[in-house]
C-alpha cells in the first residue's frame, strides 16, 4: 500500500449479487473499491438466513448477511420497475464494475444485458456468476449449491465409498465461483487500466469447484484411475493400502500421514514421530527398529499397516489436539488440528497476524469480532472501513448527494416501493 491507499480504491462497483455471489463484493471492497450493495426493498433475502446476533431473528443481525457484506455502502432499488431502471442506468454510468448472479437471461429480461450496459457504458466490467455459466448446455439447470458441488465433482469425492456421498455445509460451491468471479474482475480491472475498455467476466461456479479438488483433477493423466470417496482411509483408488489421515484424539481429530522413506517429507516426519514416542516411553519395541525407509507403502498388506500405525493411533489418543500441535511444531511432525468454529479464535497464528477485527456497530453499541479481511500488504492486514449496511442506510448519500434527486422525490420513491 502506498500512501495509505488500497489497490482498488480508485474504483467502483455496483453489487447486485444475490446471496450466492456475496462474497465477490466483500472481496472487491476488502482491497478499497467503493462497493455499493444494491438491494430489493425491504432488504436482501440473505438478512433473512441466520445465524442471528443474540439468536434473534431481525435482518439486521443476521451474521451471514454481515460477514459477506463488510466494507460495503448500501441502498435499495426495485430493479424492474421504470423508476429503478432509470436510477440505476445513471448509477451504471458512474461505476467501473457491475457484478451479477442471477439467473442466465434476467439482466436482459429487465432491459439490462450486456449490449444495453455497454451502450450505458462502454468502459463497464460486467462479472456474471452462475451455477454453469451464461451459455453452453446446462446454463439453464437449476444450480443450488448441492447441485454444483455434485456436478463439480466435490461431492464423488466426499464421504464414504459404501454409503451416499457427502454435501460439505455451509455451501461451498458458490464460495468458491464468487472468490474466481473477484480474481477475474480484478484481471479485468488491469487489462481496462491499459486499454480503458470493460469486459464480460463469465463466472461458472461448476468449473470453480472442479479446480478445488486438488490432485484429483490430475489423477487420470497421471494414472489411469479416478479417485473416489473413500472415508477416512485413503489410497484405495491408486494403492494397494488404505492410509489413514484423520486420527482421534482426546479433544477431536488431527490429521497425520504414516508413512514413507527418509527422502521423502513423510518419512523424515515420522521418525520424528517414533522419537517423541521413544522419548515419552510409549514406542513398542518393533518400532524402534521398523524398516520404514525399505518398505513398499504403496502395496504392502493392509494388516500389516494397521499392527504398524495402531501405537500412532494410541498415541494420538493419550494427547489434545493443543498438545500434538505444538509438539508437532517443536519436532518438525506433519500434523495439524481438525479445527472447529471454537478452536479459530484461540488460533495463535490468526490472532498473531490479526486477522480477527472488532467491528463496531452503532445501532447495537457492541463491537463484533469478524474473520478480518484475508490479506496483509506491506505488512498491514488491509483495513475495515463500513460495518455491514443497515438497509437504504446509504440512500440519501447515493441518490441525493451523489446522484442529485431531490429529498422530496427521495421519499416519494420509498414511499412507492421503488427504493
Amino acid at each position: 500500500m502506498v500512501d495509505g491507499e488500497l489497490p482498488l480504491s480508485p474504483y467502483r462497483v455496483l453489487d447486485l449479487t444475490v446471496e450466492n455471489g456475496h462474497q465477490c463484493g466483500r472481496v472487491l471492497a476488502d482491497f478499497g473499491a467503493d462497493v455499493i450493495k444494491v438491494e430489493p426493498p425491504g432488504g436482501d433475502p440473505a438478512r433473512r438466513r441466520g445465524p442471528f446476533y443474540q439468536h434473534v431473528e431481525d435482518p439486521e443481525r443476521s451474521f451471514n448477511f454481515w460477514f459477506h457484506n463488510l466494507n460495503k455502502r448500501g441502498i435499495t432499488l426495485d430493479l424492474a420497475s421504470p423508476d429503478g431502471q432509470e436510477l440505476f442506468q445513471r448509477l451504471a454510468r458512474r461505476v467501473d464494475v457491475l457484478i451479477e448472479s442471477f439467473p442466465p437471461g434476467y439482466m436482459e429480461s429487465v432491459g439490462l444485458g450486456p449490449s444495453a450496459l455497454e451502450r450505458l457504458n462502454p468502459g463497464l466490467i460486467v462479472t456474471s456468476l452462475t451455477g454453469f455459466g451464461q451459455s453452453g448446455p446446462h446454463a439453464d439447470y437449476l444450480a443450488p449449491d448441492i447441485v454444483v458441488q455434485a456436478l463439480g465433482g466435490l461431492m464423488y469425492v466426499t464421504g464414504d465409498v459404501h454409503r451416499p456421498p457427502l454435501r460439505i455445509t455451509p455451501p461451498q460451491a458458490y464460495a468458491h465461483g464468487a472468490m474466481e468471479a473477484a480474481v477475474g474482475t480484478m484481471h479485468a480491472l488491469f487489462y481496462k487500466g491499459n486499454s480503458g475498455e470493460g469486459q464480460r467476466v463469465d463466472t461458472s461456479a461448476q468449473q470453480a469447484v472442479v479446480w478445488s479438488l486438488m490432485n484429483a483433477t490430475g489423477m487420470w493423466d497421471l494414472n489411469r484411475v479416478n479417485v473416489i470417496r473413500e472415508g477416512a482411509l485413503r489410497g484405495g483408488t491408486v494403492y494397494t493400502v488404505k492410509r489413514r489421515l484423520n486420527w482421534p484424539c482426546k479433544d477431536g481429530y488431527i490429521t497425520c500421514t504414516i508413512a514413507g522413506s527418509q527422502a521423502a517429507a513423510t518419512g523424515g516426519s515420522t521418525s520424528n514421530l517414533i522419537q517423541w514416542m521413544i522419548d515419552e516411553g510409549t514406542a513398542p519395541e518393533f518400532l524402534r527398529y521398523y524398516d520404514f525407509a525399505g518398505t513398499d507403502w504403496v502395496n504392502m498388506p493392509q494388516e500389516e499397516y494397521d499392527f504398524i500405525v495402531g501405537p500412532f493411533g494410541d498415541f494420538f489418543q493419550s494427547k489434545t489436539k493443543k498438545e500434538l500441535f505444538e509438539g508437532a511444531l517443536e519436532r518438525r511432525i506433519l500434523l495439524y488440528p481438525v479445527a472447529t468454529m471454537t478452536d479459530h479464535p484461540q488460533n495463535r497464528q490468526l490472532n498473531a497476524r490479526g486477522f480477527f477485527v472488532k467491528v463496531f456497530h452503532p445501532e447495537l453499541g457492541v463491537d463484533i469480532t469478524y474473520p478480518g479481511p484475508a490479506a496483509v500488504l506491506g505488512g498491514q492486514r488491509l483495513p475495515v472501513r463500513l460495518r455491514p449496511p443497515l438497509i437504504g442506510e446509504h440512500n440519501r448519500e447515493v441518490y441525493c448527494d451523489e446522484l442529485g434527486i431531490s429529498a422530496e422525490r427521495l421519499a416519494e420513491l420509498e414511499q412507492r416501493g421503488v427504493l
